[in-house]
């Protein structure tokens, strides 16, 4: 299941800087390629490290 959410690309939400769409893009990508690894402890590490990222970007936002 968690192979279909990697596959669709993230919307992007309006005011993000390059950087900050950079960084959450860049954790994405780490959580797809573990997820195409099959490489559960992995994967539970990147969905957290890109949870952690989009909070300091909206943290920054704000």
């Amino acid at each position: 299941m968690i192979q279909h959410l990697v596959q669709e690309p993230l919307p992007r939400a309006e005011g993000l800087q390059h950087d900050q769409w950079r960084a959450i893009e860049d954790a994405y990508g780490r959580l797809a390629s573990a997820v195409t690894a099959d490489d559960r402890p992995l994967i539970v590490g990147s969905a957290k490290e890109l949870a952690e990222c989009v909070a300091r970007v909206t943290l920054v936002a704000l």
